[in-house]
């Protein structure tokens, strides 16, 4: 239950933080009142250091340079040869 509790409350968490970095004198006093709080304290931590649930990594190459697809298929290359 906690772990659901988390995932919803993650994302919007997560931009209530990037607003409040962005701004120096909210970030004093929420710095301020959240270190008083041990348990919430604790839970915005870990929220903002945990890895997204579904990465955002494109499988394709469409994106790369040309440069950068020959680098990306010799090291899948390397890879396959070092499993053998």
């Amino acid at each position: 239950m906690q772990a659901v509790i988390q995932q919803l409350i993650a994302r919007p968490l997560r931009h209530a933080v990037k607003f409040v970095l962005q701004r120096p004198r909210l970030k004093k006093r929420m710095r301020d009142m959240v270190t008083r709080m041990p348990g919430i304290h604790a839970m915005v931590m870990r929220v903002m250091f945990q890895a997204p649930a579904r990465p955002r990594i494109s499988t394709g190459q469409k994106h790369l340079s040309p440069n950068a697809r020959r680098a990306y298929r010799a090291l899948k290359q390397a890879i396959r040869t070092h499993k053998r």
